[in-house]
């Protein structure tokens, strides 16, 4: 840390003490203690996390007053990068001093507001802000009641705004005027390259059938025209079968720069999957497909194993809690002998009889472990357990050659014969750290647990496996 950054920093924190004392504002001892902390071990202070349900913060969470002392003398340094505030209590009154803080500030690249009780007034507060700041790159406003006319002054500071990349706007009770405007806007973004509106279109009973039709138009055509967005996320947002046939599939088929699409927890059943599959088969950039809580069935892993047997580009694919049986489970492992690109998968929450069991636990190349008890309440293994199954063998695609009529694996430079190698090294499909299923042995007999999986990883972050299954 240099000399001049030292002393921003050092100053900050005196004017904020000297700002609160004037204005009798409690002064906030975590965050003082934070940045001084930083600073004297010789590290900038790039990120402030108030999260409001941390152990510090649960009981006495900021509040607009708070937020008015720690913003204000925070307007023209330097030294952050990103303003953590989720779970707290900023109303539209905090929401006006944050917006006031982006207009001079250029340093805070993203702003975190998730879950605090910011209404339309503070969204179009801060939206307008958005006009003029252009450093800003992540706005996360999720989970706070902004209903249409916040929804409304986001889409339109879209419009303007060419720096804003991640947009995280999930949960916000907007309607169809708000979620059709944002979709006509992003027509048009040559910028924003992730957007979450999830969750905001559930309603829909209370719509006409042409004003259902009128929302799955417009971002039908958000997907055709948008030749920027990579991450797309629409959970519950009631996308049907019929609008996946009438809307989704044809622009999705044409769509060239999705890398994640999530559509978890919507109404797709065997016939959008068969529709959403098809379209995918030579998409050349999805990497991810999410469609975690649909009802899938059988039928609907049928189409996603056509799909694996000719899209060699996904990497990960979310089927949990989708109705799947040993069936639908059958279909899934044979296109995994075959497909070399998949790195993650997740099943858990399907039909998991013994048949089910048999048919996947050699992807991952046996059960983990053999216990003499069951496993903890929520079907995870017991921590105190270590995992003594079989040593397994994680290679790239081994290379098999014939030796005096024998086919042999080349392992470590030695070869081994192929009936040999396979009884001292099992061999995994499947990495057991890339997907949610788990399996051990009681007493010789399989069973299935869940296993903790971390939903934000990135297909990137996992490890790749590609070895042949027997």
């Amino acid at each position: 840390m240099n000399e001049e950054l030292n002393k921003e920093i050092s100053n900050y924190i005196s004017n904020y003490q000297k700002f609160c004392k004037d204005k009798n504002i409690e002064i906030r001892k975590e965050l003082v203690s934070y940045i001084t902390n930083q600073r004297n071990t010789g590290i900038v202070p790039s990120e402030i996390l108030l999260k409001g349900n941390s152990n510090e913060l649960r009981n006495k969470r900021i509040n607009d007053n708070h937020i008015f002392g720690i913003l204000n003398p925070l307007k023209y340094t330097s030294f952050l990068r990103i303003l953590d505030l989720r779970y707290n209590i900023i109303s539209d009154i905090g929401a006006e001093t944050i917006a006031r803080f982006l207009l001079d500030n250029r340093s805070v690249e993203s702003l975190i507001l998730k879950s605090n009780e910011i209404g339309p007034h503070g969204a179009a507060c801060i939206s307008k802000a958005l006009h003029i700041n252009e450093y800003l790159k992540h706005l996360d406003i999720s989970c706070n009641p902004i209903c249409q006319e916040g929804g409304m002054a986001v889409a339109s500071m879209l419009q303007i705004n060419t720096t804003l990349k991640k947009l995280e706007i999930y949960s916000c009770s907007l309607n169809s005027v708000a979620i059709i405007a944002l979709a006509t806007v992003l027509r048009n973004n040559s910028t924003l390259n992730y957007i979450d509106f999830s969750d905001n279109f559930q309603n829909t009973h209370n719509l006409t059938q042409s004003v259902q039709n009128a929302v799955m138009l417009h971002i039908s055509n958000m997907i055709k025209y948008n030749n920027n967005l990579c991450d797309l996320r629409m959970k519950k947002m009631c996308i049907t079968d019929w609008a996946m046939v009438d809307f989704l599939e044809k622009t999705i088929k044409m769509n060239t720069t999705l890398k994640i699409l999530d559509l978890s927890s919507n109404k797709l059943t065997r016939d959008g999957c068969v529709a959403l599959c098809s379209a995918l088969h030579y998409h050349h950039s999805l990497k991810s497909l999410r469609l975690s809580h649909c009802t899938v069935q059988d039928e609907g892993a049928n189409a996603i194993k056509e799909l694996l047997l000719i899209n060699e580009v996904i990497e990960g694919i979310f089927l949990d809690f989708n109705k799947i049986t040993h069936v639908g489970i059958k279909y899934i492992v044979d296109a995994l002998k075959v497909n070399k690109s998949l790195k993650i998968i997740l099943l858990w929450g399907n039909i998991w009889d013994t048949e089910a069991c048999n048919t996947f636990v050699n992807l991952l190349g046996g059960p983990v472990v053999s216990l003499k008890c069951e496993p903890n309440a929520d079907r995870t293994l017991p921590k105190h357990y270590s995992k003594s199954g079989p040593v397994r063998k994680y290679t790239d695609c081994p290379e098999i050659h014939n030796i005096d009529g024998e086919s042999h694996y080349l392992t470590h430079n030695c070869y081994i014969p192929c009936e040999l190698a396979d009884k001292v090294y099992p061999k995994s499909r499947i990495h057991p750290n890339n997907t949610d299923v788990v399996f051990y042995e009681v007493e010789g007999v399989l069973n299935i647990a869940r296993n903790p999986f971390e939903l934000e990883k990135e297909p990137d972050e996992f490890i790749n496996i590609f070895t042949d299954t027997e």
